[in-house]
């Protein structure tokens, strides 16, 4: 994943991403979706590109993943930029329900809906 992430990232000279995490989407068929802040954002024919160089990236490390994606039994991902501040208030929001701040990490790739959840509730 963070290989598929340091290649999208490169290959549109996105170094204004500053924050990302892949969540598990278990839709029919299930997908990842990308979550990302960016300094400016990102326009929706950047997402494209982005979601593009992603998937290609991770067709290219994981040939189940490429077999699944061709058999259509994963879908492409899919892109949401968040706004300016977003992962600073999820961290925020962890550290005031107890969890010590030297602890908190976001993660890079969050299971079954787990990091949906969380930003349901900022």
């Amino acid at each position: 994943m963070r290989v598929a992430l340091q290649s999208a990232v490169s290959s549109q000279g996105l170094g204004r991403l500053k924050h990302f995490t892949a969540a598990v989407s278990l839709d029919s068929p299930p997908y990842y979706q990308l979550f990302a802040e960016a300094t400016g954002g990102m326009d929706e024919s950047m997402q494209e590109r982005f979601v593009e160089d992603f998937d290609d990236s991770l067709r290219a490390q994981n040939h189940e993943y490429s077999e699944k994606r061709d058999t259509l039994r994963l879908a492409s991902p899919r892109m949401e930029i968040l706004p300016d501040g977003t992962y600073l208030r999820l961290r925020q929001l962890r550290v005031a329900r107890g969890a010590p701040e030297a602890q908190v990490k976001i993660p890079l790739l969050s299971g079954l809906g787990n990091f949906a959840e969380q930003l349901e509730e900022l």
